[in-house]
């Protein structure tokens, strides 16, 4: 953060030293995210995009929030992280999109995303599936996809995009 030069994004402390061990962890996701479009469902402020975008490595780094005012936030954490990268890396960032809108907004953009992340504590369910998210990746991701989660399971028979 002390690169964006603005507030603190991650409520973290931005000065802890994250020693040899995050460096080696950065260099293999850049390696394996080479190409690959990553998405961020319910991506809040963008966190998560920005950082991701970073590496320099996807072929693009998508966010898409519901929430207005969060949207506001990634859109400015967009422009912020591109700006940063530009002054200090001569332009070393994936190309990011922030969209502000339901699930259904971004369709076209989740059926080419290869990795699809879901950070799910807000999202509805019944039990401990993800039944609204599994019907929507069911329909739309596409086949091969990687889908990560937490806290909750999608529900694998909601689509032909869900079985493996």
């Amino acid at each position: 953060d002390r690169a964006l030069g603005h507030t603190n994004h991650r409520g973290a402390n931005p000065g802890a030293d994250q020693g040899a061990g995050a460096s080696r962890g950065a260099t293999t996701m850049r390696k394996r995210s080479e190409g690959l479009t990553f998405c961020d469902l319910g991506s809040g402020c963008g966190r998560l995009v920005a950082a991701s975008a970073l590496l320099g490595s996807w072929k693009s780094c998508i966010g898409v929030e519901m929430m207005e005012g969060l949207a506001e936030i990634a859109a400015a954490l967009k422009e912020d992280t591109e700006k940063a990268a530009l002054a200090e890396t001569g332009g070393k960032v994936a190309p990011m999109e922030m969209i502000k809108g339901e699930f259904e907004s971004a369709a076209s953009l989740v059926a080419g995303a290869d990795i699809l992340f879901a950070y799910c504590t807000t999202f509805p369910s019944w039990g401990d599936l993800l039944t609204d998210l599994s019907q929507f990746l069911g329909e739309h991701a596409k086949p091969g996809a990687i889908v990560i989660t937490t806290d909750k399971r999608l529900d694998g028979d909601l689509g032909p995009g869900m079985n493996g």
